[in-house]
């Protein structure tokens, strides 16, 4: 997995500390080893290094912060250094870096869409996947134009976040609303829907398809059907401050009601 140190390198090791990931696909092993100058070289495959130095090194920064360690990511050797550390605090900064890593998982569309839906909200009960992050410990990526989602953090959190994913698989589901032709409809007024029961719409040749917690799907199906029957029925209150919402973010795109409406119904 990592790229071997050169002979001079490897005859002065004094200590290895390593964090495995066994559990994981990738079975990868993040090893720091001293010289004996005390100073610790971590080699790193491509992708740990490629994370690293993505966003201006971003991460890198991040881990410093955590660890309180100053980190040098050598692009020549493939691999980060770092002194004046105790092996304990050694292990620490292996396995953040090791947790740059991570696995990936296929989910139903159902999951992904809410996952999706609640991607940037950080706080309220629709912040779904920041309360899964917090309860886990681990950082949730979702992958933007597939069903799948990428695990990062310790491999004793990795599986709390697995389970998580699987709880929220029962809860979640789909229901389909018959439209003879869904692009004649408001998507406005269907986004307005989408954001009073918090569920995601999406449009389909011949059917709005609405993804969600399946306590919220009968209710916004209802009002769907209702609309699709009636485009010029659905004027009730509890829909009026949502519908106002999303058509001022149709006038202006830069709107923050529109980014959550477009978020709870991309078309």
């Amino acid at each position: 997995f990592f790229r071997p140190f050169p002979p001079r390198l490897r005859s002065r090791q004094l200590a290895v500390t390593q964090t495995r990931r066994d559990s994981t696909p990738h079975a990868a092993m993040t090893v720091a080893i001293q010289n004996r100058r005390g100073v610790y070289e971590i080699p790193l495959d491509h992708e740990i290094a490629a994370a690293l130095a993505r966003r201006g090194g971003r991460r890198l920064r991040e881990i410093q912060a955590a660890c309180g360690v100053t980190l040098q990511l050598d692009r020549s050797r493939g691999s980060v250094i770092f002194s004046k550390v105790t092996p304990g605090e050694a292990a620490v900064v292996c396995k953040h870096i090791a947790g740059l890593v991570g696995p990936r998982h296929t989910v139903s569309p159902a999951v992904w869409a809410e996952l999706m839906r609640t991607r940037t909200l950080q706080e309220g009960e629709d912040a779904t996947i920041a309360h899964m992050q917090e309860a886990c410990g681990c950082r949730i990526h979702v992958e933007r134009f597939r069903h799948e989602v990428r695990i990062f953090g310790d491999d004793e959190r990795v599986p709390v976040a697995t389970r998580l994913i699987g709880e929220l698989e029962e809860r979640v589901g789909q229901e389909s609303v018959y439209a003879a032709d869904t692009a004649s409809l408001c998507q406005a007024t269907l986004r307005g829907i989408a954001l009073h029961h918090a569920v995601t719409i999406q449009l389909e040749p011949s059917r709005v398809l609405l993804l969600g917690f399946r306590e919220r799907l009968g209710p916004a199906a209802d009002d769907v059907r209702s609309y699709v029957e009636d485009p010029n029925g659905l004027s009730f209150a509890g829909l009026q401050r949502e519908l106002e919402v999303c058509q001022a973010g149709g006038r202006a795109r830069g709107d923050a009601g529109h980014a959550r409406a477009q978020a709870a119904c991309p078309t």
